[in-house]
């Protein structure tokens, strides 16, 4: 088996296995992890059926810089607060895309929350219309 030979199957080795790699991750990104991921959401929806309102207590906000391509997004972050059985709980939630100003500061919101777990929650504004649990 002659040089030329050698490094030709090396190289189709090498060539081969990059694409095995290639069409692996991409096979588990387009379909393996959504399913992962979408399932989780949807039980975390599922586990917080209990409703309470809230108060949204603070809003703080930052302005992304876009590139040519993209323009600048909204990043606001909103601390609320509400209750469950008597204990107060604070947290926070994100949001992009929309821009958090401080008249939302004061503002009730509906919680959605696990009652086994009264710390997992998600606020949604009265606009929403969501139902808890679903």
């Amino acid at each position: 088996m002659t040089t030329k030979s050698k490094l030709f199957i090396i190289f189709g080795i090498i060539f081969l296995g990059m694409f095995i790699f290639i069409i692996g991750s991409g096979f588990f990104i387009l379909f393996v992890s959504p399913m992962i991921y979408g399932k989780r959401a949807v039980e975390l929806n599922r586990e917080r059926s209990a409703e309470t309102s809230g108060t949204i207590i603070s809003v703080s906000q930052y302005r992304s810089s876009g590139d040519k391509y993209r323009g600048s997004t909204f990043n606001s972050t909103y601390k609320y607060q509400y209750v469950v059985s008597g204990v107060t709980y604070d947290k926070e939630q994100m949001e992009s895309g929309r821009n958090g100003d401080d008249k939302k500061k004061g503002l009730k919101v509906k919680v959605c929350y696990d009652p086994s777990d009264p710390k997992s929650s998600e606020f949604y504004y009265p606009e929403d219309n969501k139902t808890c649990g679903k």
